[in-house]
Protein backbone atom coordinates (compact mmCIF):
# COMPACT_ATOMS: atom_id res chain seq x y z
CA UNK A 1 0.00 0.00 0.00
CA UNK A 2 1.30 3.32 -0.86
CA UNK A 3 0.69 6.61 1.17
CA UNK A 4 -1.45 9.02 -0.09
CA UNK A 5 1.71 11.61 -0.11
CA UNK A 6 3.10 9.33 -2.47
CA UNK A 7 0.44 9.18 -5.24
CA UNK A 8 0.50 12.98 -4.90
CA UNK A 9 4.62 13.32 -5.01
CA UNK A 10 3.72 11.00 -8.22
CA UNK A 11 0.94 13.22 -9.29
CA UNK A 12 2.97 16.89 -8.80
CA UNK A 13 6.18 15.10 -10.21
CA UNK A 14 4.04 13.99 -13.73
CA UNK A 15 2.85 17.51 -13.99
CA UNK A 16 5.97 18.88 -13.65
CA UNK A 17 8.41 16.38 -15.74
CA UNK A 18 8.54 17.63 -19.81
CA UNK A 19 5.61 16.29 -22.00
CA UNK A 20 4.29 14.40 -19.23
CA UNK A 21 3.45 10.54 -19.00
CA UNK A 22 2.76 8.83 -22.95
CA UNK A 23 0.18 7.04 -23.71
CA UNK A 24 1.56 3.68 -23.50
CA UNK A 25 2.84 4.71 -19.34
CA UNK A 26 6.71 5.70 -20.10
CA UNK A 27 8.00 8.95 -20.17
CA UNK A 28 9.63 11.05 -22.45
CA UNK A 29 14.07 11.08 -21.70
CA UNK A 30 13.91 14.64 -23.96
CA UNK A 31 12.71 18.18 -24.06
CA UNK A 32 12.72 20.47 -21.06
CA UNK A 33 10.16 20.66 -18.71
CA UNK A 34 8.14 23.88 -18.95
CA UNK A 35 9.31 26.66 -16.68
CA UNK A 36 5.49 27.07 -15.52
CA UNK A 37 5.29 23.80 -14.48
CA UNK A 38 8.76 23.93 -12.60
CA UNK A 39 7.12 26.70 -10.60
CA UNK A 40 3.73 25.46 -9.76
CA UNK A 41 5.12 22.44 -8.66
CA UNK A 42 7.34 24.00 -6.80
CA UNK A 43 4.74 25.29 -3.46
CA UNK A 44 3.28 22.02 -3.91
CA UNK A 45 6.07 20.00 -3.16
CA UNK A 46 6.87 22.48 -0.20
CA UNK A 47 3.36 22.16 0.53
CA UNK A 48 3.81 18.07 0.41
CA UNK A 49 5.94 18.09 3.23
CA UNK A 50 3.63 18.76 6.42
CA UNK A 51 1.10 16.52 4.50
CA UNK A 52 3.22 13.90 4.51
CA UNK A 53 4.19 14.62 8.27
CA UNK A 54 1.00 14.04 8.93
CA UNK A 55 0.20 11.52 7.21
CA UNK A 56 3.05 9.70 8.78
CA UNK A 57 1.52 10.28 12.31
CA UNK A 58 -1.94 8.94 11.67
CA UNK A 59 -0.54 6.24 9.82
CA UNK A 60 1.86 5.47 12.93
CA UNK A 61 -0.60 5.66 15.33
CA UNK A 62 -3.28 3.63 13.33
CA UNK A 63 -0.74 0.71 13.62
CA UNK A 64 -0.18 1.52 17.19
CA UNK A 65 -4.36 0.52 17.53
CA UNK A 66 -3.36 -2.58 14.55
CA UNK A 67 -1.53 -4.16 17.67
CA UNK A 68 -4.08 -3.66 19.93
CA UNK A 69 -7.13 -4.97 17.56
CA UNK A 70 -7.17 -9.05 15.91
CA UNK A 71 -6.99 -7.30 12.48
CA UNK A 72 -4.68 -10.22 10.99
CA UNK A 73 -1.09 -10.42 9.66
CA UNK A 74 -2.35 -9.32 6.44
CA UNK A 75 -3.62 -6.00 7.77
CA UNK A 76 -0.37 -5.72 10.02
CA UNK A 77 1.85 -5.92 7.24
CA UNK A 78 -0.43 -3.10 5.17
CA UNK A 79 -0.44 -0.75 7.72
CA UNK A 80 3.44 -1.22 8.20
CA UNK A 81 3.79 -0.21 4.50
CA UNK A 82 1.28 2.35 4.75
CA UNK A 83 3.65 4.10 8.04
CA UNK A 84 7.29 2.91 5.35
CA UNK A 85 5.46 5.04 2.42
CA UNK A 86 4.81 8.15 4.14
CA UNK A 87 8.17 8.08 6.16
CA UNK A 88 9.73 8.14 2.82
CA UNK A 89 7.63 10.63 1.22
CA UNK A 90 8.59 13.40 4.33
CA UNK A 91 12.37 12.92 2.85
CA UNK A 92 11.57 12.58 -1.13
CA UNK A 93 9.10 15.82 -0.95
CA UNK A 94 11.97 17.70 1.07
CA UNK A 95 14.77 16.85 -2.11
CA UNK A 96 12.16 17.58 -4.80
CA UNK A 97 11.40 20.66 -3.28
CA UNK A 98 15.34 21.73 -2.99
CA UNK A 99 16.21 19.90 -6.57
CA UNK A 100 13.28 20.66 -8.70
CA UNK A 101 14.98 24.19 -10.31
CA UNK A 102 17.96 22.40 -11.10
CA UNK A 103 17.06 18.82 -12.78
CA UNK A 104 15.18 18.56 -16.48
CA UNK A 105 13.50 15.03 -15.51
CA UNK A 106 12.79 13.89 -12.03
CA UNK A 107 11.43 10.41 -10.54
CA UNK A 108 8.06 9.81 -11.28
CA UNK A 109 7.36 6.63 -8.54
CA UNK A 110 8.38 5.81 -4.99
CA UNK A 111 10.01 2.60 -5.77
CA UNK A 112 12.54 4.76 -8.29
CA UNK A 113 12.83 7.43 -5.94
CA UNK A 114 13.64 4.67 -3.10
CA UNK A 115 16.38 3.24 -5.95
CA UNK A 116 18.06 6.44 -6.31
CA UNK A 117 17.91 7.42 -2.14
CA UNK A 118 20.37 4.46 -1.51
CA UNK A 119 22.15 4.84 -4.57
CA UNK A 120 25.72 6.77 -3.88
CA UNK A 121 24.87 10.05 -6.54
CA UNK A 122 21.51 11.50 -6.37
CA UNK A 123 21.79 13.11 -9.34
CA UNK A 124 22.00 9.97 -11.52
CA UNK A 125 19.23 7.09 -11.13
CA UNK A 126 20.33 3.64 -11.43
CA UNK A 127 19.37 1.92 -14.94
CA UNK A 128 17.39 -1.00 -13.37
CA UNK A 129 15.36 2.02 -11.38
CA UNK A 130 15.05 3.97 -15.14
CA UNK A 131 11.14 4.11 -15.78
CA UNK A 132 11.99 3.97 -19.56
CA UNK A 133 13.89 0.64 -20.02
CA UNK A 134 15.96 0.22 -22.95
CA UNK A 135 16.45 -3.10 -24.37
CA UNK A 136 19.56 -4.61 -24.08
CA UNK A 137 20.34 -5.42 -27.50
CA UNK A 138 19.45 -1.39 -28.48
CA UNK A 139 21.78 -0.12 -26.00
CA UNK A 140 24.54 -2.68 -27.43
CA UNK A 141 23.77 -0.65 -30.39
CA UNK A 142 23.37 2.74 -29.45
CA UNK A 143 27.08 2.18 -28.21
CA UNK A 144 28.59 1.18 -31.35
CA UNK A 145 26.89 4.12 -33.21
CA UNK A 146 28.55 6.25 -30.35
CA UNK A 147 32.39 4.48 -30.49
CA UNK A 148 31.86 5.02 -34.57
CA UNK A 149 31.28 8.35 -34.48
CA UNK A 150 33.78 8.75 -32.05
CA UNK A 151 36.25 7.68 -34.25
CA UNK A 152 35.07 9.36 -37.52
CA UNK A 153 35.48 12.85 -35.34
CA UNK A 154 39.61 11.53 -34.53
CA UNK A 155 40.46 11.36 -38.42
Amino acid sequence: MSSLSSHAMSTITVFRNPNNRREDGTYPTQGNPNPLNVVLAEPAYLCMIPFAIVETAISLIAKIFTFLLPIGQNHQKAMSRWVISSAFSIGWSICDAIINIFCRIMVVNEESARGLAQSDNIWAMPESEMPIRIPTEVRARLQEHARDYLRSQET
